[in-house]
């Protein structure tokens, strides 16, 4: 991770920290895996939007040889929307299927009772 982030500790620190441990688990990564994938990454995006990107979403590192063939666009797109989502707090996105959960329980239980129309 230190070699993919220019030789920063700090910045691979904040790496796998952000993307709770799915870079640095061997089941999701190797460290021959983080190469290709900066690599490839390097070949799609060029050399002066990889730390950008890298910051974002550093879970781009997982994805191998198969990024030499994404749309450099959506690489893009992907890094910016993890980006947003990373700034939400845990418990809103906990709130938020709680009462989403709730909702749909709700109306399966009207639909049975027979209180309430099933949607089609």
């Amino acid at each position: 991770m230190v070699e993919c982030y220019g030789g920063s500790e700090e910045r691979a620190a904040a790496a796998c920290k952000q993307v709770r441990g799915s870079v640095i688990c061997p089941l999701y990564a190797s460290p021959d895996l983080l190469k290709t994938s900066l690599a490839a990454l390097v070949d799609v995006v060029g050399e002066e939007e990889v730390d950008e990107i890298l910051t974002k979403n550093p879970a781009v590192l997982t994805c191998g040889e198969g990024l030499r063939t994404a749309d450099p666009g959506e690489i893009r797109r992907l890094a910016n929307l993890r980006q947003v989502l990373d700034g939400i707090p845990p418990s809103a996105l906990l709130g938020t299927i709680v009462l989403l959960a709730g909702a749909i329980l709700t109306k399966i239980v009207l639909i049975k009772l027979g209180l309430s129309d099933p949607i089609y």
